[in-house]
């Protein structure tokens, strides 16, 4: 008798064939019929069903994977792997994270906010800048990363930039933002507005509290007052945060420049010390501390004088400094002094010998200035400096032959290398060798690295000696090496203008140079004074009469109206605008302009 099929079986189970079965007969059936086995199979068996669909969706999902999900991964991993490198500090780390993250993800905004905040742990503010302004186009509708590109901006010293970036906010978050409000009152007293500043501070001061984020410039701005009780209520907001550990150095640094204006002995030294004494003191504020302790109290400098020294006397770095320190604040022969006790292997630095050489010409030591010229080992880099004391050793010894002798050796060697020239250039104009410095500073100037700053030595020597011709030159190369420098452009088209070198040239720049600020009072002064040396003077007339209430204050727009009026005939006005400009003209031609018009 047949047994009835097993409860967990179906009832056709029992008929239908094994795989082994059924592979051996697939293998014997010819390929034609095989196809419409495959089918039946299929339909026949639900487990065989879902390992083909669970395979399928595995592999759906790891090409959803593959294309958005890893690569969405490998993004967030990068952007947080160089967040955390530079929260730790390695920066050369985050710098290489960086960098692929640019590569790989050139359009995320965050990635070039992270490229922001490595240049600014590094002090690069320009390259800052830029990285921020770069990510406020990614995402220009972020406030948080416009206000990012506003501060970075204001300090690589471009506020230009900064406004741009806060005319990204709208003005209901701009109103709304304590940020946004601090960065247009600095904006505001960079531009010298101080009103407008302590507006844009106390507006801040509202949306966030009080507190020394607006407090401390409040109270330096009123310290520009000319009123007493804002001056004394400035130096109130200050003291109140002398002690901050983070803002007390700022504050301390504001009191004791007014006290050095306007306040006593006492308060200058009491100031002084507390500054030299709080944690975030300045390399730069130490000079200034210690002249104050040394005219207030010569006891006491004394004592702190002995403590400095011996905490520096191991350390050339650190014993740097304090010879620095010492020579800033006219104490060379103290310097002189703990020099001469130095351990042999302090002394030997290189950029110690350098100070020390200062020490003795500040003390005017020329003999011993000329021995320390002649031995020991200044380094390649201090060399030239070297060489240059000894120039200046002999010259004052009054060694006329020995000087000549020094100076066409360190002429010859500078001759190859433009920054030596250029640092040895402002060395020996600061010591009265004007002619030497300025043949340095020529050489220099033909050199890639320091050619921009070279020129602008020798722009500003011209100046001094109201040579308006040498200016002219300067500022024509100037401008060949920076021709989208519009303050570069403004001047070499006056001088061009007033040396008549090229009046095709100023023209051109001067009328370009307006057109991309209208209404700049130095742009329209400037074309101006080109309209009328060219003998169009009721334009430039007209171009200055919505500006006529500024010629009190604007010795270039006062000049190119004047010269204009006498142009037009109207002499009689032309001295009124001039006379007063004759004893502050800058150059000796701008003098003959007006003397002409005058006599």
């Amino acid at each position: 008798m047949a047994m009835p099929p097993s409860s967990n079986e179906s009832p056709d189970s029992a008929s239908r064939p094994t795989w082994g079965r059924r592979l051996a007969a697939w293998r014997a059936m010819p390929p034609r019929e095989l196809w419409w086995e495959l089918p039946d199979a299929w339909d026949d068996h639900r487990r065989l069903r879902r390992v083909v669909y669970g395979i399928a969706l595995g592999a759906a999902l790891i090409g959803i994977a593959s294309v958005w999900v890893y690569p969405w991964w490998r993004e967030r991993s990068t952007v947080r792997i160089a967040r955390e490198w530079l929260e730790t500090g390695r920066l050369d780390y985050a710098a290489a994270e960086v960098r692929r993250a640019l590569i790989s993800h050139p359009t995320l905004p965050e990635v070039w906010r992270l490229a922001a905040e490595l240049e600014r742990r590094a002090g690069r503010h320009d390259l800052a800048a830029d990285r921020s302004a770069r990510a406020s186009d990614l995402a220009p509708g972020d406030a948080a990363v416009a206000l990012e590109w506003a501060t970075d901006a204001l300090r690589a010293d471009r506020p230009e930039f900064a406004r741009r970036a806060i005319a990204r906010l709208t003005p209901e978050t701009r109103d709304a933002s304590a940020p946004a409000q601090r960065l247009l009152g600095e904006l505001a007293r960079r531009a010298g507005d101080r009103d407008g500043a302590l507006s844009r501070y106390a507006t801040a001061r509202r949306i966030a509290g009080p507190g020394p984020l607006d407090e401390v410039p409040i109270g330096r701005l009123l310290l520009l007052s000319t009123d007493a009780a804002e001056k004394n209520r400035g130096r109130e907001l200050l003291a109140k945060f002398a002690a901050d550990p983070e803002w007390g150095a700022i504050a301390l640094r504001a009191l004791l420049g007014d006290a050095l204006a306007n306040g006593t002995p006492a308060e200058r030294l009491r100031l002084a010390d507390a500054l030299r004494e709080h944690p975030r003191c300045a390399i730069e504020d130490m000079p200034v501390c210690l002249r104050q302790l040394a005219a207030g109290d010569p006891e006491r400098f004394a004592e702190v004088l002995t403590k400095l020294e011996q905490t520096r006397a191991r350390d050339a770095d650190r014993a740097l400094g304090l010879v620095g320190w010492l020579n800033q604040i006219d104490r060379p022969r103290d310097a002189l002094r703990w020099l001469a006790t130095l351990e042999p292997a302090v002394a030997a630095s290189p950029a110690l010998r350098v100070a020390w050489a200062e020490s003795f010409r500040l003390e005017g030591d020329w003999s011993g200035l000329t021995a320390h010229t002649e031995f020991g080992d200044w380094g390649e880099e201090y060399e030239f400096l070297r060489q240059a004391y000894a120039v200046e050793a002999a010259r004052r010894r009054g060694d006329e032959t020995r000087r000549a002798q020094l100076w066409q050796f360190l002429r010859a060697k500078l001759a190859t290398n433009g920054v030596h020239a250029y640092y040895a250039a402002g060395a020996l104009y600061l010591w009265g060798m004007t002619g030497e410095a300025v043949a340095l500073a020529e050489g220099a100037s033909t050199d890639p690295r320091v050619a921009v700053p070279a020129l602008g030595f020798l722009a500003r020597h011209y100046q001094t000696q109201r040579d308006a011709l040498g200016q002219y030159r300067v500022f024509r190369r100037l401008h060949a090496l920076r021709p989208d420098d519009a303050e570069i452009a403004n001047n070499l088209a006056y001088f061009a203008a007033l040396t008549g070198e090229n009046s095709g040239l100023a023209e051109s720049l001067a009328r370009k140079n307006l057109a991309a600020r209208p209404g700049d009072e130095k742009r329209v002064a400037t074309y101006a004074f080109v309209l009328a040396l060219q003998g169009r003077s009721a334009e430039a007339l007209t171009l200055i009469e919505p500006l006529r209430a500024q010629l009190a204050n604007d010795p270039g727009l006062a000049l190119a109206y004047g010269l204009a009026l006498a142009r037009e005939r109207r002499r009689t006005e032309a001295r009124v605008v001039l006379a007063p400009l004759l004893d502050r003209a800058q150059t000796e031609r701008e003098a003959e302009l007006i003397r002409a018009v005058l006599e």
